[in-house]
């Protein structure tokens, strides 16, 4: 099987503050406040993106595999280790860049947002089929054979596309309350796996869009902050912030494997049940 994810996150924008072009140039917006435009910025790389699976129906889960390794790390962090890689971006003077810039700083904070629920989601899935033990210890595979044998029943993974849900193998709807949960938890794994994707690649497209007009981007600036210390200012902001695209970008890669991962582990999930229930 396939790695499978480490996921989750939450990010923070920046919005140009009103007031002058110096106290613009001079602050920047992260985490819901201003702070001074001279901190650190982190940085970042680029990203790849992998084709999720495409499966039909499937069945019974008897013979599991061990979670891959990312699956391992996803549930070792449950994506706290992402709540602190929030984008720091800073206003350059230039109303058009400015609003481009937040626009793609808002929109990481989504996806960071739904890479988490991801991860969190899960967790709750595995722990809950397993009896509180970890995803990592035993793999989701397993965790819904478990859940399969505790109840003595048979259950059904239907994979269509990015769309993805838990049923009764013999069509019933008196599920346990256990199986239940289980089935509400997958469904929100698949609604949140197939939000990232979409905004994953809108928001990767946003930062390539900016990090290739840099050179553009620069001569705006001059032409906009024409005393020298303001010019000297708004393209140190504007570096910062580029370099904080990069680095956004370096986490979407990151982020996208992840949920590829996952959704490629549910298609394996899928077929093992269809296999075991042709046994």
């Amino acid at each position: 099987m396939s790695s499978s994810s480490s996921l989750l996150w939450r990010c923070c924008c920046c919005v140009p503050p009103e007031g002058t072009p110096d106290e613009r140039e001079r602050l920047v917006h992260r985490g819901g406040s201003l702070i001074p435009a001279n901190e650190q910025a982190g940085d970042g790389g680029d990203s790849a993106e992998q084709p999720p699976p495409n499966r039909g129906s499937v069945v019974s889960a008897r013979k599991a595999r061990p979670p891959p390794a990312s699956a391992e790390a996803l549930d070792r962090h449950g994506g706290e280790e992402d709540r602190g890689r929030a984008l720091t971006v800073r206003a350059v003077g230039v109303p058009d860049v400015d609003s481009r810039v937040t626009d793609a700083a808002e929109t990481f904070a989504n996806l960071q947002a739904e890479h988490m629920g991801v991860a969190r989601a899960r967790q709750d899935l595995c722990k809950s089929a397993c009896c509180g033990s970890a995803a990592s210890q035993h793999g989701l595979a397993e965790c819904l054979r478990n859940l399969e044998l505790r109840h003595e029943t048979e259950l059904k993974m239907e994979l269509k596309g990015y769309n993805f849900s838990l049923v009764m193998k013999d069509g019933g709807v008196d599920m346990p309350t256990s199986v239940q949960e289980a089935a509400r938890l997958v469904s929100e794994l698949s609604t949140r796996a197939r939000a990232f994707l979409g905004m994953s690649t809108r928001l990767d497209e946003m930062m390539a869009a900016l990090l290739r007009t840099e050179s553009t981007i620069s001569k705006e600036v001059s032409e906009t902050n024409r005393d020298y210390a303001d010019n000297v200012r708004a393209h140190d902001n504007m570096q910062r912030s580029l370099a904080e695209l990069r680095r956004g970008r370096k986490d979407v890669a990151r982020y996208k494997q992840e949920i590829n991962s996952l959704l490629l582990q549910v298609a394996q999930i899928a077929g093992v049940m269809e296999q075991a229930s042709e046994d």
